[in-house]
């Protein structure tokens, strides 16, 4: 009867310490985790990496914009986007399209799916020093085709788990 009580409790003990460890390495975690609720990219989880964001990666930031007063009462977002032009780049506006390097990158509505007008940013020219146009992966995100640019300072590099 006591080997078994004493193998009950070294499983028990071993059970507590993979549940500490799990929450322990989540109270750590918690603060690099991003979530991405909207469906602007393919994917909804990330981690935050303190690497310099460039070209083609996912960033996060934070972002104030009139039209986000529907979801928040200080019109600022967290945002969650891809880097597609960079500062350097030759960004050009077309319409509703855009294009970076002569590349088609985006194409903005002048629409909300709800009827709402959006004002499309408009922009011929070399992006200026430390600043990036970034977009999502669904043609309704909202993003650079309608704010502009961001400053690189701003943005958190991000990778992708789910």
């Amino acid at each position: 009867m006591d080997i078994r009580l004493d193998q009950l409790n070294k499983k028990a003990v071993l059970v507590y310490f993979i549940l500490a460890t799990v929450l322990l390495g989540i109270y750590h975690l918690k603060d690099n985790i991003v979530v991405s609720l909207g469906n602007s990219l393919n994917y909804s989880l990330f981690i935050k990496n303190t690497d310099t964001p460039i070209k083609g990666d996912y960033v996060t930031f934070y972002k104030v914009h009139p039209y986000f007063s529907r979801v928040s009462k200080d019109n600022k977002l967290a945002l969650t986007k891809k880097i597609i032009c960079i500062e350097g780049d030759e960004l050009t506006t077309r319409g509703d399209l855009h294009y970076c390097n002569g590349e088609p990158i985006a194409q903005a509505k002048d629409r909300t799916g709800k009827g709402n007008p959006l004002t499309i940013y408009e922009y011929n020219g070399v992006i200026p020093n430390s600043m990036a146009y970034v977009i999502g992966e669904n043609n309704t995100s909202f993003d650079s085709r309608y704010f502009g640019f961001i400053n690189i300072e701003e943005l958190e590099k991000v990778r992708p788990i789910l």
